[in-house]
């Protein structure tokens, strides 16, 4: 009795993650057809814009979240020092 129970819980092949994800990766390599397209030299720049601006922009992002984070733990509101009025020139000195 014990065998069969022990039977039916194991994974078939094609429910294991591992090899469909082998699977698919053998059939997208060996049976698709050549596709035969062109590629202008403007494709290579914009796919280079295109990972420095998504790289500048990630940075920007954790740099945000970071400060943010940095912030809240340190109990500060803002890490820009305030100016004080007195100290500002007055707008009649400009006139």
């Amino acid at each position: 009795m014990r065998e069969s129970v022990e039977h039916c819980y194991r994974r078939s092949a094609l429910k294991d993650p591992v090899f469909m994800a082998g699977a698919i990766a053998l059939y997208t390599c060996v049976l698709t057809a050549p596709a035969h397209a062109y590629l202008d030299p403007g494709t290579g720049s914009f796919l280079f814009q295109l990972l420095v601006g998504a790289l500048v922009g990630g940075i920007f992002v954790i740099k945000s979240y970071w400060l943010r984070l940095k912030n809240w733990f340190s109990g500060s509101v803002n890490n820009v020092e305030k100016v004080d009025k007195t100290d500002a020139p007055d707008q009649k000195d400009h006139q």
